[in-house]
């Protein structure tokens, strides 16, 4: 879970939700090192347990390894310009970010931080069904 409020993200237990949560990322005050965050806009996980994260005030994709808490700094995956959106493929792993200022989504293929350019035009929001499927909005 993202805590804006105090710059980091959380992991609670589902099968204790009385456990208080555990830090997987940030809780380092506000910034852009890769251990801090402004604007936390999407996070997933993947088959691993690693952590990406978007930062629209930062204007990065950030990945953490699975044993993440506090003290680690994640690895710059990639700078983007105003990033809106993140999903995960989960029978792939691949990543797909909606850039909105650069009106483009990247696709990172498992474990890659070279994203690949999958679609083009203004983007202000995406999501992903249970099936995988990515909608794309426009907006004229």
């Amino acid at each position: 879970m993202a805590d804006r409020a105090n710059y980091r993200v959380i992991k609670f237990s589902l099968d204790n939700p009385s456990a208080d949560g555990i830090i997987l990322a940030g809780e380092n005050g506000d910034g852009c090192s890769l251990n801090q965050f402004v604007m936390i806009v999407g996070l997933v996980l993947n088959s691993v347990r690693q952590l990406y994260v978007i930062d629209s005030s930062c204007q990065r994709l950030v990945k953490f390894p699975a044993n993440s808490n506090s003290t680690v700094y994640g690895e710059l995956v990639a700078a983007m310009n105003m990033p809106t959106g993140i999903t995960i493929d989960r029978q792939t792993d691949d990543i797909y970010v909606a850039d909105t200022s650069n009106t483009f989504v990247k696709k990172f293929i498992n474990g890659s931080t070279v994203g690949v350019i999958v679609a083009g035009m203004k983007i202000f929001v995406f999501s992903s069904s249970s099936k995988y499927i990515i909608f794309i909005h426009e907006f004229h």
